[in-house]
């Protein structure tokens, strides 16, 4: 028997080879595979080496070892120890030479360990996302590929091989008599356990291993099981929850097991979803649940689920999930807390962006049609809210087919008592509105100076305005007047970026620069806005360079030049107006501004060969100028 079972290697070698064409490409992975299934292997013969087996033709009283060969009964001569079956009889010794067997098939598995270590450092560049499959995968697909091989083995059982044997006891009755006439003379009832079988075809049935069959079911089960903890590992202990359990339990267990408002976890099975962890047929169910789900009014018990389990490949799935969350939004019929209107919020804002998609006309209609009963309650929940709440509930109405009468309100109100993550926003949605109704864009007017608002949100409020047709000379007004109330304010760059991006915005800057009330700060914001908007030419340079000249500070013009010597770099500023406008300072009185001309031209030079001949005339020049001051500064003899 202990042969027989060596000799199951074959099959394990034919599971191997199976498995190794299932999805086991790198080389690593091929020997933790094997690691796990020779060492469960070497484990299985060790424990049938030290099993005892029957020495044949053995009969030895189990009490006080005396021989019964010689003896008819059960019951011994000496002690008087009669056995209650037959194979308490027979004598048993271990097989040492399996056992060894067993040990190196053991010592080979975890040997291969370490060098499927080696193998994975030197396939890889030091990321495991170089590879599809965890090691762990590897070892618990072997595990599972052993537990079908030993069930396999254990439901085919010994085959009788011509034996006449008890199907109830396996006693060996190819000694009894086979004839005609009596049953007891024909041997169908087996002298060991008095058991009579049916018929003749019975003694020859194969001797199936239950306990085999479950031990490889239960190996399959762990190994299937296992799967989950190398994303135990990196996401935490929900990760060992299998998705096929989150998706069966979606009535009952937490809500926080499906998603993750603040997204952190990656072990709720809405990341799994959208990394692409599930099986196109649990993605089916998941949808078919949430179907039900909506259907029975239990949604709102979890809103945040749908997030996760959505399938967006079915537009009438989409249109169900979707509609069912809005039909909850201010339903008098159910009692939604704060934190459920928000996950209802964060569920329906993930869906909202595709109503922009020409292919999902008919579902788009439906949303908005939805949504225009739920203005009242979104708006006045945007008022109220938080930041996030109150950016989600304007951005549904803004969905909607028309903006209600009191949406203007209503921003002016939320840009006055949010934080700046909502004013930016809501700023945007005033912005605009204000391309189109006077009343957006009095309500803009007023909000300049306002001390409970970010004046920041103001200038992206204006700039989204701006990019309309009307009210753009009006709008320009308004920003320069925020220049000239507080001039050292950081809000100078974000307005010099947005008339950088005007067709009138040239005009605005020459007019400025060339005033000398200007602040440094004021004049750095333009430089660095003009001379990224791509929009600058000759005149723009120089006067660029002019106003850093009207400054006190020579820091301005170096910072100037360094804009300069980036710009022209990236080609945003044509370099031969640049060169132009610079070539003058090598001649300046002050040292650092004329090493910082010479370092912006070096740069140029550089960068633009073609200007070779103009750069090195001109540093050559002024070198030759400075050695004449040099000598004209000496003092006579």
């Amino acid at each position: 028997m202990a042969v027989a079972h060596i000799g199951v290697g074959g099959n394990l070698l034919g599971g191997f080879l199976y498995t190794l064409g299932m999805g086991l490409p790198q080389a690593n992975l091929v020997l933790f595979f094997l690691s796990a299934f020779i060492g469960l292997w070497g484990v299985s013969v060790v424990v049938r080496g030290l099993r005892t087996g029957v020495v044949p033709g053995s009969r030895q009283c189990p009490e006080c070892a005396a021989d019964m060969r010689e003896v008819a009964g059960r019951r011994c001569a000496a002690c008087e120890f009669e056995a209650a079956q037959e194979t308490e009889l027979q004598q048993r010794r271990r097989d040492f030479r399996v056992v060894i067997v067993g040990v190196v098939a053991g010592a080979v598995g975890a040997a291969l360990v370490p060098v499927g270590l080696w193998v994975r450092a030197w396939e890889t560049t030091g990321d495991d996302r170089d590879f599809g499959m965890h090691p762990l995968h590897a070892v618990f697909w072997g595990v599972v590929a052993f537990g079908m091989v030993l069930a396999v083995w254990g439901a085919r059982g010994e085959r009788s091989k011509g034996r006449r044997r008890c199907p109830k006891c396996w006693y060996d009755m190819s000694a009894t008599l086979r004839g005609t006439g009596d049953r007891a003379v024909a041997g169908l009832i087996c002298p060991e356990c008095g058991h009579e079988p049916t018929g003749e075809r019975a003694l020859y049935r194969s001797r199936r291993r239950p306990r085999l069959v479950m031990l490889g079911v239960s190996l399959v089960v762990a190994g299937l099981y296992g799967q989950t903890v190398p994303r135990a590992l990196r996401v935490g202990p929900l990760g060992m929850v299998p998705t096929t359990v989150l998706i069966g339990g979606v009535r009952w267990l937490p809500e926080g097991w499906y998603a993750d408002p603040n997204g952190v976890s990656e072990a709720t099975l809405g990341e799994r979803v959208k990394n692409g962890e599930v099986w196109k047929w649990q993605r089916v169910w998941a949808s078919s649940s949430i179907r039900s789900m909506m259907h029975r009014d239990i949604l709102m018990m979890q809103p945040a689920i749908t997030a996760a389990m959505i399938d967006w490949d079915s537009s009438e799935d989409q249109a169900v999930i979707i509609l069912g969350l809005v039909h909850l939004l201010g339903d008098p019929d159910q009692e939604i807390t704060t934190k459920q209107f928000d996950e209802l919020l964060n569920s329906l804002g993930r869906k909202i962006y595709r109503l922009d998609d020409p292919d999902q006309g008919e579902l788009n209609a439906q949303i908005r049609e939805a949504l225009s009963p739920k203005y009242e309650v979104l708006l006045q929940r945007a008022r109220t809210g938080g930041d996030a709440e109150t950016i989600l509930c304007l951005k549904l109405v803004r969905a909607g087919n028309d903006l209600p009468e009191d949406w203007i309100p209503t921003l002016v109100a939320c840009m006055r008592r949010g934080g700046f993550l909502s004013q930016r926003q809501v700023g945007r949605y005033l912005g605009e509105a204000a391309r189109t109704d006077a009343r957006a864009m009095q309500e803009l007017r007023q909000l300049l100076g306002d001390t409970n608002v970010k004046q920041k949100a103001v200038v992206g409020a204006l700039y989204s305005a701006i990019r309309g047709k009307q009210n753009r000379d009006e709008i320009e007004l308004m920003l320069v007047e925020m220049i000239r109330t507080d001039p050292d304010s950081e809000i100078i760059y974000h307005i010099a970026y947005v008339l950088a991006d005007t067709r009138s915005g040239s005009t605005v800057f020459m007019t400025l620069s060339a005033d000398p009330d200007l602040s440094d700060y004021a004049r750095m914001g333009f430089a660095d806005a003009w001379s990224r908007s791509g929009r600058v030419g000759a005149g723009e340079v120089s006067a660029i360079l002019l106003s850093g000249l009207q400054s006190d500070e020579i820091e301005v013009v170096r910072s100037i030049l360094w804009f300069f010597e980036e710009r022209s770099a990236d080609k945003t500023l044509p370099a031969k107006d640049v060169a132009d406008a610079v070539i003058p300072l090598l001649g300046h009185s002050e040292h650092l501004i004329r090493s910082s001309a010479e370092a912006a031209l070096l740069a140029l030079l550089r960068n633009h060969p073609a200007l070779n001949t103009q750069i090195t005339a001109a540093l050559l020049a002024a070198e030759v100028d400075g050695e004449g001051d040099m000598e004209s500064s000496q003092p006579g003899d």
